[in-house]
C-alpha cells in the first residue's frame, strides 16, 4: 500500500470529513450552545470593531483635510492628528444622530400614544362591523347561527388571552432591565474598545503583518491581505449602502404617506427605515406592521397602504436601489435568508447585520475557488 499516494489520501480526506460531519450532526445542539456562549463573550468587540468600522471613514477624510499636506491644520504635534480627528468625527456623527432622534422621538412618542389610545375603540369598531355582518339577515349569520357560533365566548375568550399577555409582560420586566443593564455594560465596553483600535489602527496592522511574516509564507501572505481587502469592500459596501439605502426609502414612505393622508406616518416610515436594514425579508416584516397599525384606523385603508407599499417598492427597487447600493454584497436571496436565521439565532439583531456580509465574504472566496479548481481541470 502506497501512503503517499493521491488517492489514499484523497479517501482518508473524505473518510474524515464524514466522521466530522457526522459528529456535527450529532451534536449540533452542544456546537450550538457552545458557538452562543463564544459570541456572548466576544460580543463586545465584535460590536466594537463595528463600531470602528462605522467611525473610521469619515475620521480618515477628516484626519487627511486638516494635517496631510495641504491641510488646513499644519502646526499641531502628529501625535494629536489622529485624536483631534477622531473627537471631531465622535462629535459629528453624535450632533446629527441626537438631531435626528430629538426631532422624531417627540413626534414618534405621540404616535405611540395615539395608537395606544386608538386600540379600544378599534376593537368596539371591529365588534360592530363583526356584529353587523353575522346578524341574522345575513347568509354568514345565518350560517353562524346553525353552528351555534357564540360571539361572546370569543369575545371573551380574546380578553382572557390578553390579559394573560399583559401579566406575562410584567412578569418579564425584571429580564428585561438586566437585558437592558447588560446590554449597557456591552455598548460601554464595545465603545472603549472602539476608540482603543482607531486611535492604534495602524500599530495593530503592523503588529498583524509582523505575525503574518512570522507564521505564513508569502504566497499565504498575500492571500491573507487580499481576503482582508475583500472583507473591507464588502463590509464597507454593505454599512453604507443599507444606511444609506434605509434613509432614503424611509423620507420616501413618509412623503408619499403624508400625502396620501395615511394614519401613523410617521411610525410607520420609521419602521420600514429600520428593517430596511435587513434585506429580503426586512420589507416583509415592515410592510405588515404597517398594515396593522393602517388598519387599526380603517381596514380598507389598509388595502391600500399594501398597493401603496408595492408600488413604492417596485420604484425604489429598480430606479434607487441600484443605484445606491449597486449590486450590495452579492449574496443570493436563498443565502440571505440563511444568513438572516442562523445570525439572528446566535446574536438577535446585530447577528442578522453581520451574518449578511460575513456570508457573503465566504460566498465570493468560495466561488473564487471554484472557479480556479474549474480552470485546473479544463
Amino acid at each position: 500500500m502506497n501512503l503517499k499516494s493521491k488517492e489514499l489520501r484523497a479517501g482518508i480526506i473524505y473518510i474524515t470529513f464524514a466522521f466530522f460531519l457526522v459528529w456535527v450532526l450529532m451534536n449540533q445542539a452542544v456546537i450550538l450552545a457552545g458557538l452562543k456562549l463564544v459570541l456572548s463573550i466576544l460580543s463586545p468587540f465584535i460590536l466594537g470593531l463595528a463600531i470602528a468600522f462605522v467611525f473610521n471613514a469619515p475620521m480618515k477624510h477628516i484626519e487627511r483635510f486638516l494635517f496631510v499636506r495641504p491641510g488646513v491644520i499644519i502646526q499641531v504635534p502628529k501625535v494629536l492628528h489622529r485624536t483631534i480627528a477622531y473627537l471631531i468625527t465622535l462629535i459629528l456623527i453624535t450632533g446629527v444622530v441626537s438631531g435626528i432622534l430629538f426631532m422624531v422621538i417627540p413626534d414618534l412618542t405621540k404616535t405611540i400614544v395615539d395608537f395606544i389610545n386608538a386600540v379600544p375603540q378599534a376593537v368596539n369598531d371591529l365588534e360592530a362591523w363583526v356584529m353587523s355582518q353575522i346578524s341574522l339577515d345575513t347568509e354568514l349569520g345565518q350560517w353562524l347561527e346553525s353552528i351555534n357560533f357564540d360571539f361572546a365566548t370569543v369575545k371573551a375568550n380574546i380578553i382572557t388571552f390578553a390579559q394573560d399577555t399583559v401579566r406575562s409582560w410584567f412578569s418579564a420586566s425584571f429580564n428585561l432591565v438586566t437585558g437592558v443593564f447588560n446590554t449597557f455594560i456591552s455598548l460601554f465596553l464595545a465603545f472603549v474598545f472602539s476608540i482603543y483600535v482607531l486611535v492604534s489602527k495602524e500599530r495593530l496592522q503592523n503588529q498583524a503583518d509582523l505575525v503574518a511574516k512570522a507564521y505564513l509564507n508569502p504566497k499565504q501572505q498575500a492571500g491573507l491581505w487580499r481576503v482582508a481587502r475583500l472583507a473591507n469592500d464588502i463590509f464597507s459596501s454593505f454599512v453604507f449602502g443599507q444606511t444609506v439605502e434605509a434613509l432614503i426609502v424611509g423620507v420616501l414612505f413618509f412623503v408619499v404617506l403624508s400625502l396620501l393622508k395615511f394614519p401613523y406616518v410617521l411610525l410607520i416610515s420609521t419602521i420600514i427605515a429600520f428593517f430596511a436594514l435587513i434585506p429580503v425579508v426586512g420589507s416583509m416584516i415592515a410592510m405588515t406592521i404597517g398594515m396593522i397599525l393602517v388598519a387599526t384606523v380603517d381596514p380598507i385603508q389598509a388595502l391600500w397602504f399594501f398597493v401603496v407599499y408595492q408600488v413604492v417598492q417596485q420604484l425604489e427597487g429598480n430606479f434607487i436601489y441600484p443605484h445606491v447600493v449597486g449590486k450590495g454584497v452579492g449574496l443570493p436571496a436563498m443565502w440571505v435568508l440563511f444568513a438572516i436565521t442562523v445570525g439572528g439565532s446566535l446574536w438577535g439583531v446585530v447577528g442578522i447585520l453581520l451574518s449578511i456580509p460575513t456570508l457573503s465574504l465566504m460566498y465570493v472566496l468560495f466561488k473564487e475557488h471554484v472557479k480556479e479548481r474549474v480552470a485546473q481541470r479544463s
